[in-house]
């Protein structure tokens, strides 16, 4: 191709972005720095080679090529693709090509001008995979499929030849794996625990690159529940000596994903422990109390009601109630309870007066999901108010030395015993300190198993604890409302008391008699301790 050098000087080697000068042979007359870099070779072992072969790794021209257009045409034309280096590691281009025209008018070659489109499109098919895995996830109701559904979508990323997930409890010191994908057994079986926590802390042994089977490069991608990992994804690749920064941010925020659908999965739990607790609450109640959904409908209605207005439960489950109780816009309104006296009538009609209280159900995590309302019968009070003597009737018949004597209120003076489960190491010394300073005789048990062999002796004593100190959430993870439940069915009759890191509201509709919060202060627990065993207290 003889031509005039000159002419094409926006093909300098500096020049941005990447320019090739290629004959109508398709021969790679000259290469910019830029598309050195890019094909990952020097430039003296592109020149004279087929552009097809070094771009694409084909044996005959890309059918696809906007150069083969351009020298047909003799117009500029535009074409994406993406190209193949020789150590096997991929790279996207947009390829716009004008035609060179020779004497005579022939056309002799083409300009090939490249740009880079790598990162661009690494960021979206990471973001479909994102997208991707987030909709798996969305139907994901145990933590395993979780993982296993985030591992498959790191196996699509670029690059990314095999993997594995570990399921990971440190308390426990126990690391489960889930699945893996095309990494040897030897490998696997070098991720041990202490492996898995070094290359964690940014430090992975070195004995792992000398496994059989293993990859050439690696990443351990955390998933992570409040604050906590759980479980991590190791991947490998085969093809890349070093998995380029923008795919392990990919794999990092596929983790993420994970990680969010994970902490669903378990807050889920923790809502259907609630509800199980609130339903187990309203049939026991002795008042009137029925459960309300968003759009106003009885979701429970228990015997107390159907004793006090007459309608069984089969009659208005389902159902908005049939009177008039809190107004719809003061129950989506309320943020606290709601409390009234108003008239119901029954189902034969008789008027029915009432202290109606209402509350929105949250459960542990926040979420309002129910309306709970509760019935006192106010007709019995008003008959004992009107069968008490009035001032006029009492006689006089108190002597002036009974006048005079001053009587002190009685002192509630509580029991000594009380029971503390599962509230965990240092936070428990701290709480044992204050409660034994202001006079408590106090057990500590970390288990339920030593707290049944307490409540048992105890009861066998003809005791019993007068109260009880639970974690709304263990050092285990274990949840305080199943701790609650399980503490009542072996016997516990005293309030139980819940201690949190931070405010609990609601607790009182979780059958806790009081809540306390870390760190704690001396005087509110002596007031919260008087308060909550006031009732009991002989």
């Amino acid at each position: 191709m003889d031509l005039d050098l000159d002419r094409f000087s926006p093909v300098s080697q500096e020049t941005e972005p990447g320019m090739n000068l290629i004959s109508a042979d398709f021969d790679l007359v000259m290469v910019n720095r830029v598309n050195e870099r890019l094909y990952g070779k020097p430039m003296v072992e592109l020149l004279g080679k087929k552009c097809y072969r070094e771009f694409e790794k084909r044996e005959e021209p890309c059918p696809h090529c906007p150069g083969r257009l351009s020298l047909m045409s003799g117009e500029s034309h535009e074409a994406e693709t993406e190209g193949i280096r020789d150590d096997g590691t991929w790279f996207s281009a947009r390829v716009r090509t004008h035609p060179v025209q020779g004497p005579g008018n022939q056309r002799t070659g083409f300009i090939e001008v490249v740009e880079d489109t790598t990162e661009e499109k690494r960021a979206e098919k990471l973001a479909r995979i994102d997208s991707d895995l987030r909709n798996a996830l969305a139907a994901a109701d145990t933590i395993p499929k979780a993982l296993v559904d985030c591992l498959e979508a790191a196996l699509q990323v670029e690059g990314v030849d095999a993997g594995c997930v570990f399921s990971i409890d440190w308390s426990k010191r126990e690391v489960a794996l889930i699945a893996q994908r095309k990494l040897s057994p030897d490998y696997v079986a070098a991720l041990t625990e202490s492996a898995l926590e070094s290359a964690m802390s940014g430090d992975p042994p070195a004995h792992l690159a000398r496994v059989p089977g293993a990859p050439r490069a690696s990443e351990l991608v955390p998933i992570v529940h409040r604050g906590q990992r759980v479980a991590v994804v190791v991947v490998g690749a085969y093809v890349y000596t070093a998995i380029p920064s923008s795919l392990r941010a990919g794999l990092h925020g596929l983790g993420a994903t994970a990680g969010n659908a994970i902490s669903r999965i378990l807050a889920e739990r923790s809502r259907g422990d609630a509800i199980a607790d609130l339903e187990t609450f309203i049939t026991i109640a002795p008042l009137a109390t029925w459960l309300l959904d968003p759009d106003g409908r009885v979701t429970m209605w228990n015997k107390a009601a159907e004793r006090l207005l007459g309608w069984g439960s089969v009659e208005i489950l389902g159902r908005k109630p049939p009177f008039d109780s809190l107004p719809e816009a003061e129950r989506s309104s309320s943020t606290r309870v709601v409390a009234r006296e108003v008239t119901l009538l029954a189902k034969d009609g008789t008027p029915t007066h009432v202290r109606l209280t209402g509350a929105p159900f949250r459960d542990l995590v926040g979420n309002a999901s129910a309306f709970i309302v509760m019935a006192e019968d106010l007709a019995l009070e008003e008959r004992v108010v009107a069968l008490q003597p009035g001032p006029e009737q009492l006689k006089p018949n108190i002597d002036s030395s009974a006048q005079q004597r001053v009587v002190k209120p009685a002192v509630p003076q509580h029991p000594s015993k009380l029971l503390m489960v599962d509230t965990g190491g240092s936070r428990s010394d701290e709480l044992l300190g204050i409660v034994e300073r202001i006079g408590w005789d106090a057990t500590v048990c970390a288990t339920m198993d030593e707290a049944a062999d307490c409540i048992g002796r105890a009861l066998a004593d003809g005791t019993g604890f007068s109260a009880a100190f639970v974690e709304l959430v263990g050092p285990d993870g274990s949840n305080g409302l199943k701790v609650k439940t399980q503490l009542r069915e072996l016997g516990m009759r005293g309030p139980i008391i819940v201690c949190s890191d931070a405010e609990v509201l609601g607790y009182e509709f979780h059958g806790f008699a009081a809540a306390v919060k870390r760190p704690y202060d001396e005087g509110a627990l002596r007031r919260t301790l008087d308060l909550a065993t006031a009732v009991s207290a002989p």
